[in-house]
C-alpha cells in the first residue's frame, strides 16, 4: 500500500511542477542554455515552495521522521532532474547540455555530486534516442524496451515533453535505482507499524483484565 502511495506521490508532485512551468508561462526559460542559466534561480525558488507540499503527503503516509526525510530528498532531487531534462530535451547537444548543468551546480556539490551529474548524462542520452524515435522512426535497443512497457499515445499529446520526461526519471532512475531501497523502508514502516498495533491491542486487554 506504501509503495503505491509514493508512486502517487510522486507522480503529483511532477505534475505540479509542470502545471507551474505552463501557467506561469516559464517554458521559454528552457529553450537555450542561456534564458535557462538566467531563469534557474526561479525555478528553484518553485521547487522550494513544492517541498512543503512534499512533505506534507509524506507525513501522512509515513511515521517515521528519518523516512520522510529520505524520500522527501529523492522527490526534491528529482524535481531537479526533471527541470535539468526539460532543458535537455530543447538542447540535443549532450556536452552544452552537461557544460549547463556543471555551471549551476557547481556550488551545491552536496545535492549535485559526480554520480548525480553521470545519471543525467545517461537519462539525456536517453531522452534523444526517444525524441530520435518521434521525430525520425530511428529505433534503438533502449526505445524498443521502452516502447514495451508504455503506451504510445504518451507521444502524441500536447505533453509530450513532460510525459517523455518524466517516463525517463521513472523508468531510469526511481524503478532501477531508488524503488528497491524505498520499498525496504516502507516495509521496514509497515512492520513497524503492525508491531506498535500489536503493542496497543495487548495493552488494551491487559487493562480491560485490570
Amino acid at each position: 500500500m506504501f509503495i503505491t502511495q509514493i508512486d502517487e506521490t510522486y507522480d503529483k508532485i511532477l505534475n505540479m511542477l509542470y502545471d507551474i512551468i505552463i501557467n506561469k508561462n516559464l517554458l521559454k526559460i528552457f529553450k537555450s542554455n542561456v534564458s535557462f542559466i538566467n531563469g534557474f534561480k526561479n525555478m528553484n525558488e518553485h521547487i522550494i515552495d513544492l517541498r512543503e507540499v512534499i512533505k506534507n503527503d509524506i507525513d501522512n503516509i509515513l511515521n517515521f521522521k528519518n523516512n520522510v526525510e529520505y524520500i522527501l530528498d529523492k522527490i526534491i532531487e528529482y524535481l531537479y532532474i526533471y527541470i535539468f531534462l526539460l532543458y535537455g530535451y530543447y538542447e540535443n547537444n549532450n556536452d552544452i547540455f552537461i557544460n549547463t548543468i556543471y555551471k549551476l551546480i557547481k556550488n551545491n556539490t552536496k545535492l549535485f555530486d559526480s554520480e548525480y551529474v553521470l545519471q543525467l548524462q545517461i537519462c539525456h542520452n536517453n531522452l534523444l534516442k526517444v525524441l530520435k524515435y518521434i521525430n525520425d522512426k530511428v529505433e534503438d535497443e533502449y526505445v524498443i524496451n521502452l516502447l514495451k512497457n508504455i503506451n504510445q499515445k504518451l507521444f502524441e499529446n500536447k505533453n509530450i515533453n513532460h510525459n517523455i520526461i518524466k517516463i525517463i526519471i521513472f523508468k531510469d532512475i526511481y524503478i532501477k535505482e531508488d524503488k528497491k531501497n524505498i520499498y525496504k523502508i516502507l516495509e521496514n514502516e509497515e512492520l513497524n507499524n503492525a508491531e506498535t498495533k500489536f503493542i496497543e491491542i495487548i495493552d488494551v486487554e491487559d487493562n480491560d483484565i485490570d
